[in-house]
């Protein structure tokens, strides 16, 4: 049974040791091999994330999501167990969390709740797509885990869907970073969603700023939680 876990939260120090990554400085490096030039990286303290400000992709590169939309909706196909099987498995060994398997999800990059909001025509939205299906911790994943105040991706797909909701069309752009050599799972995925193309946040109004984000989700356990 999982006890006092409020007072027992991993750190920033935490997180990047069990990443493997030395400092925040490491961290850019990494993002920016994996085709991003960070300006900035915060940690959001008792959050558990990372907000970014850094040079976006293209629009090409993002998908429209709007309330009414005139989609034809992914259809699902078997896909490959036995590859999100071997991720996941190289994942918990990797870590020697044998003991917290279970804590290790099939994580969807684009969320399947989200299909309804897009046209992504024969997209696989199950769990068995290797295009979109990586290993991903509780603590990444959902929202609030253990009761704690930790932001997990799930947080910010709900945050989508409540602007969504408002009739608020957004670009949405979901991408797994890797260090290099290991690409079976991420050290965590970056999410950016915002109304309509910019260059800086000081083009944004008040109200834009609201309903955008562009953050880092870690990819760890918080084992304090679970001991």
């Amino acid at each position: 049974m999982v006890k006092g876990i409020k007072n027992k939260i991993f750190n920033e120090t935490d997180i990047l040791d069990q990443l493997a990554i030395k400092n925040r400085d490491e961290l850019k490096e990494i993002i920016f091999q994996g085709s991003f030039l960070v300006n900035s990286i915060d940690f959001c303290e008792g959050y558990n994330y990372y907000e970014l400000s850094l040079t976006i992709p293209t629009k090409d590169d993002y998908i429209v999501l709007k309330k009414d939309c005139d989609k034809e909706i992914g259809y699902w196909i078997k896909g490959e167990k036995a590859e999100i099987r071997k991720r996941k498995e190289k994942l918990v060994n990797d870590k020697k969390f044998l003991e917290f398997s279970e804590r290790c999800h099939r994580g969807h990059l684009i969320a399947k709740q989200l299909k309804y909001y897009t046209k992504l025509g024969d997209f696989n939205f199950s769990k068995n797509d290797p295009k979109n299906i990586y290993p991903q911790w509780e603590n990444a994943n959902i929202n609030r885990a253990y009761g704690t105040s930790i932001r997990g991706q799930a947080y910010f797909e709900t945050e989508i869907i409540k602007w969504l909701q408002e009739g608020v069309e957004l670009f949405y752009y979901v991408k797994p970073i890797f260090k290099e050599g290991q690409e079976d799972y991420p050290i965590g995925n970056i999410l950016i969603a915002f109304e309509r193309e910019y260059l800086s946040l000081s083009e944004l109004t008040n109200d834009e700023k609201n309903k955008r984000f562009c953050v880092f989700i870690p990819n760890y356990l918080d084992i304090t939680s679970l001991t």
